[in-house]
């Protein structure tokens, strides 16, 4: 499926090839440092309760759990999961384009 949550910013997903795993891609029309995709039991992507994000930056993609000071620069303050189960995880920038692509 596929949902453009704003205009430039298109979420899609698949189904991984004979498991029960999808493939998400999150792409932005825009060269940015970095970017992620969050839940929270509220529906926003930061709440006060804390939220689990996919952050992509050029180091790469990790599990993080996030909560409202941590919105200027997750890689510096945003705590890293202990399980880190994403795979095929990937962070690129290319032709005016930052994707973030991972199967969970």
């Amino acid at each position: 499926g596929a949902y453009e949550l704003k205009q430039g910013l298109l979420l899609t997903w698949d189904p991984a090839d004979d498991t029960d795993m999808v493939v998400v891609t999150l792409t932005l029309n825009a060269e940015v440092g970095w970017l992620a995709l969050a839940v929270s039991a509220s529906g926003r992507m930061i709440d006060e309760h804390r939220s689990k994000a996919i952050v992509g930056t050029p180091s790469g993609l990790l599990k993080r759990t996030l909560n409202v000071k941590d919105v200027t620069s997750p890689e510096l303050s945003a705590v890293i999961d202990d399980v880190q189960d994403l795979q095929n995880a990937s962070f690129t920038r290319a032709d005016g384009e930052t994707t973030i692509r991972f199967t969970y």
